[in-house]
């Protein structure tokens, strides 16, 4: 799919912001130059193949070339959700050798993407959830070359672009990450039997050639891990995770208590086998950092640091999400958790391991982290700025402080211009010298297309001087 390059050149007008030359100096978060359409420091790809015009991006990779891979869910001329593949050049202009366009989408149908990886050997693996039923949803990951843009077969005996878990306990199951092993497996998180509040920790691991790796999880006779401690705890959400280099799996999210009202965040690691690690008097760790009585807690993303002085070579865990705050608003949560993975790192944020970032009247959930190596962690969520909503991206320092040195005191936001005014997070990444936005927005009447943006970050006499480490 094709669009016009008059119909192109009309929309990118609406990206347009004040130009700076490529030889010009920036400050962090400034667009960066050079890059995307007319030089802005943005872009956007709309698929546009039918229905409700619907393309929500929910995830993006950078690869080592400086592309930037958009994945999400988009609806085909008949309303069906597929997955759909944007990928961005490192120039930032949509990749015409990338199925012809820049652009693909997913062979199989009622499916709906939640993450993307991207392989050594030039794999796009996108994971998420297909809908079998209208009481029915499963795992799933499907694979496009990352080079052409194809849909790409998982060798034979698969001879299909998506595997999904030999199979599934629960009903309602849906994989909201992915995480590729150094060895070509791949592992996907979630949660089992989502819908009807019976929710589990759920993660399945695959060969690099797709198949089942059945000496995983716990499970006999499937490569699955599926758990949540019966009498302590209700409910289990998985949303993000992250493999360490000695193996293990990190999965972050919140969970609800047996007679509780309010969440609390929730941290399980995994045994590189894939048996549940015990890091309580259960195998979960759930903590509260809600300033308030009965408010809810929980995380949506989190990176691993290193902690040469671990034993077990396990590594810090740094994760953002939210918690409630005072006025019946969320704020945005960024908290350290120690390498046993049992307590929070009292040396780090602004009260004992978590800094809150609150505004007053307003929602905000840090929904996606990235580190910055050896300065810090960067973050990203949807909040009010200067439209009703824009993409906000902030930086924090490696003792888990606000970086006031970085935009207006501490954060910038991003605002792609159309007229509906609504600009939603997918993620952010920290690449070079850059950091990197993806995200989608309303363009009108329900109208929604990717966005991206890329940003400047510790480029050279950005400032007076720089510190090299």
């Amino acid at each position: 799919m094709r669009i016009p390059s008059l119909v192109r050149t009309s929309m990118a007008l609406a990206l347009i912001l004040p130009g700076v030359a490529a030889a010009e100096a920036i400050n962090d978060g400034d667009p960066y130059p050079g890059w995307g359409f007319f030089e802005s420091g943005q872009n956007f790809a709309a698929f546009d193949l039918g229905a409700g015009l619907s393309d929500v991006a929910s995830d993006s990779v950078v690869g080592p070339d400086g592309s930037l891979y958009v994945v999400g869910t988009v609806q085909d001329a008949n309303g069906i959700p597929r997955i759909g593949v944007a990928k961005f050049d490192s120039e930032g202009i949509l990749d015409g050798s990338f199925s012809n366009d820049g652009m693909n989408v997913s062979l199989e149908a009622n499916v709906h993407a939640t993450s993307v990886a991207l392989t050594s050997d030039n794999r796009l693996l996108v994971a998420g959830y297909k809908t079998v039923n209208g009481a029915d949803d499963d795992f799933i990951v499907c694979r496009f070359s990352a080079i052409s843009g194809t849909n790409l077969d998982f060798p034979a005996p698969l001879n299909t672009p998506c595997v999904k878990p030999v199979f599934l306990p629960g009903t309602r199951d849906i994989a909201n990450d992915i995480a590729v092993q150094d060895d070509g497996k791949f592992v996907v998180g979630g949660t089992v039997d989502y819908a009807n509040q019976q929710g589990r920790a759920g993660f399945a691991r695959f060969l690099a050639n797709g198949q089942p790796d059945l000496d995983f999880g716990n499970l006999q006779g499937s490569n699955m891990s599926v758990f949540r401690t019966a009498n302590i705890f209700s409910r289990h959400s998985i949303d993000a995770i992250a493999i360490g280099g000695n193996g293990k799996i990190v999965g972050v999210g919140n969970t609800l208590t047996v007679g509780g009202t309010n969440t609390a965040a929730l941290v399980v690691r995994l045994n590189a086998d894939g048996t549940p690690e015990q890091l309580s008097q259960t195998v979960e760790y759930p903590f509260y950092r809600s300033p308030i009585a009965n408010g809810d807690n929980g995380l949506r993303d989190v990176v691993l640091v290193d902690d040469p002085a671990s034993a077990d070579n396990n590594d810090f865990i740094v994760a953002s999400g939210y918690t409630d705050v005072a006025g019946g608003n969320l704020g945005g949560l960024i908290v350290k958790v120690r390498s046993s993975g049992n307590v929070l790192a009292n040396d780090f944020g602004l009260d004992s391991g978590s800094t809150i970032l609150p505004i007053s009247g307003v929602n905000i959930s840090f929904d996606s982290i990235a580190r910055q190596s050896g300065d810090g962690f960067i973050v990203g969520s949807t909040r009010p700025g200067t439209d009703a909503l824009d993409i906000g991206v902030q930086r924090f320092t490696r003792f888990g402080t606000p970086d006031a040195q970085f935009g207006n005191g501490g954060g910038v936001f991003v605002d792609f211009g159309f007229p509906a005014q609504l600009d939603l997070l997918a993620a952010v990444h920290v690449s070079g010298d850059a950091i990197y936005v993806s995200g989608y927005s309303l363009r009108a009447g329900g109208n929604y297309d990717y966005t991206v943006a890329k940003l400047g970050l510790d480029r050279i006499f950005k400032d007076d001087f720089e510190v090299f480490d």
